[in-house]
This record gives structure tokens, sequence and C-alpha cells, in this order.
């Protein structure tokens, strides 16, 4: 199996990239871990902790800017707003994992 790409050249020409992969080598390299992390009840706290990382990271561009008090992407960036709404849902899928699938 292979991923197909799509580029445009120096001159404007189409050029057409194939990249091979093996599909159930990924599972094996991504789908064992999390279901490692999954099982030791760490796979929450991983997703908690990246979540709070993504919107301290999303932050700091307001708190540079002598905004310290703030609600909602509103005053960030584009890419700062993406980051910290993918903060707040990697948070929630991490509370849920913890609250419902805890041992």
């Amino acid at each position: 199996m292979s991923w197909w790409f799509y580029r445009s050249g120096e001159h404007g020409t189409h050029e057409l990239w194939a990249i091979d992969f093996d599909p159930l080598l990924t599972i094996f390299v991504l789908g064992i871990p999390v279901a490692i992390l999954l099982i030791d009840g760490l796979l929450s706290l991983f997703l908690l902790s990246c979540g709070f990382v993504c919107l301290l990271i999303a932050k700091v561009s307001l708190f540079r800017r002598g905004v310290w008090v703030s609600w909602g992407p509103r005053l960030m960036s584009v890419g700062n707003a993406k980051l910290y709404r993918v903060g707040y849902l990697l948070i929630s899928i991490g509370a849920f994992l913890r609250v419902f699938l805890h041992v």
C-alpha cells in the first residue's frame, strides 16, 4: 500500500509521489503501546498532561502581550487558537477515559 501525493514542480509541472508503507506495521507501532497505556490507565494521564501543555503554550502568547485574564481563543492568533482547542479536546478525552474507563 502507498500514499500518493500530487506536488507542483519548480516550473509548474505536476509530479506524483508514491510513498510505500505497511499498514500492519503502523498498527503494531501505534496500537500496541496505546493498548498497554490504556490497560495501565496511563493513557488518560498522558492525554490530560498533553492537553494542559497545549493550553499553556497557547496562553503564553497572551501572557507576553500582558493579557493575564481572558476567556476563549478570541484574542489569540489562528495557530494558537487551534492549539487551544486541541488542548481542550485532549483534556476532555483524557477526563472521559479517566472517569468511565478507570478500572
